[in-house]
């Protein structure tokens, strides 16, 4: 968008509060004051090196150079040389005293030794993401859509943004659609809603920069309103309503709101049919609810993660923005699918058969 133009870079400070300072030129006006802080710089300087200088000439692909004959002397890491086999550049990671590096190891390594196709759609961000991947079938809540689930538990806005973990997360697989949760751990650690729709809005800005798609689509999901968030209630609904009016104002993104499917029919709790049943509304201006009242049954003792019921009812908004959204950034080669999941789909040839 225009305002991303403008945007200054990030500066090289830690969000977690180990020091930083406010700079201007925001994307994402909030009443909240914005500190920018941010543990990397964007500079070629602060990225690592993708292989140490002894392995430098086996990898000069890298650096735009020949390919080196690959002989019995060559030594490539197991999952490497599958991904040279597949012809595809492997992913490289470089672990720098991260908690999250071993997650993304294991991302890298998944990835070289079975390459997943490009243009698909991928799946980003914290908990609530990776934990549908181990929950359910989450190959099949989306067939027969190529998906990708490459979201770690405690990540935020701020991680997901960073250089390393997009070079070996995102832009590797060249995604055609990008859905993306993250957020509610930088509430947690205090940071604005400025702060975070900045994190959304530079990250989409990064993808769109490098997608080989001009019709790229990105979808937020918006952060859950889960009982363990009460506290932060307003800054989280302050946080959506920015990156709401952001998606709004740029080409190709999706707010997806998923919150009223948390929270009970009315005020007193009763069943659905009721003449308040649609109190879970928004205000469009505020975007707060008129229903303070969660559906605590969807979530687990935590009352932050959900338990396989709250995927159950979450599930259906997700699914049929990605669907829409799929056949917005493939429209141009023709491409159109059957939104009905595999298992859904073989029950009812059964019924039929």
């Amino acid at each position: 968008s225009a305002l991303l133009a403008h945007a200054p870079p990030l500066a090289n400070h830690d969000p977690r509060g180990r020091g930083g300072a406010s700079v201007s030129g925001e994307t994402c006006m909030s009443v909240v004051p914005r500190v920018w802080n941010h543990p990397r710089a964007w500079s070629s300087a602060s990225a690592p090196a993708p292989f140490p200088k002894s392995t430098d000439r086996a990898f000069r692909l890298f650096r735009g150079a020949a390919v080196p004959r690959v002989g019995i002397h060559t030594r490539y890491p197991a999952h490497t040389a599958t991904a040279m086999a597949n012809n595809r550049t492997p992913i490289t990671y470089q672990a720098t005293g991260e908690w999250y590096d071993g997650e993304i190891k294991r991302f890298v390594r998944l990835d070289n030794e079975h390459p997943p196709p490009r243009g698909g759609v991928l799946f980003v961000g914290s908990s609530i993401f990776r934990e549908w991947r181990e929950t359910r079938d989450f190959g099949n809540d989306f067939h027969p859509l190529p998906v990708l689930n490459r979201a770690f538990g405690g990540s935020t806005a701020y991680e997901q943004l960073l250089p390393t973990v997009m070079d070996a997360t995102v832009f590797p697989h060249d995604p055609s659609v990008l859905v993306y949760y993250c957020g509610s751990n930088d509430l947690n650690e205090g940071l604005s809603p400025s702060h975070i729709c900045d994190s959304f809005a530079r990250w989409s800005l990064q993808v769109r920069k490098r997608s080989t798609n001009d019709a790229v689509e990105i979808l937020f999901v918006s952060i859950n309103r889960a009982p363990q968030k009460q506290p932060v209630w307003q800054a989280l609904d302050e946080t959506n309503a920015l990156i709401k009016k952001f998606c709004h104002e740029t080409k190709g993104h999706t707010f997806v709101d998923v919150n009223p499917l948390l929270f009970q029919p009315n005020a007193d709790g009763d069943d659905a049919g009721s003449e308040t049943e649609n109190e879970n509304e928004t205000n469009p201006e505020t975007e707060t609810y008129k229903n303070q009242t969660p559906r605590r049954e969807l979530f687990r003792d935590d009352g932050l993660h959900f338990n396989p019921g709250g995927y159950s009812a979450w599930m259906p908004v997700v699914q049929a923005a990605v669907f829409e959204a799929w056949e917005r950034a493939t429209v141009g080669g023709g491409e159109t699918v059957d939104r009905v999941p595999r298992a859904a789909a073989e029950d009812d040839r059964r019924r039929r058969g």
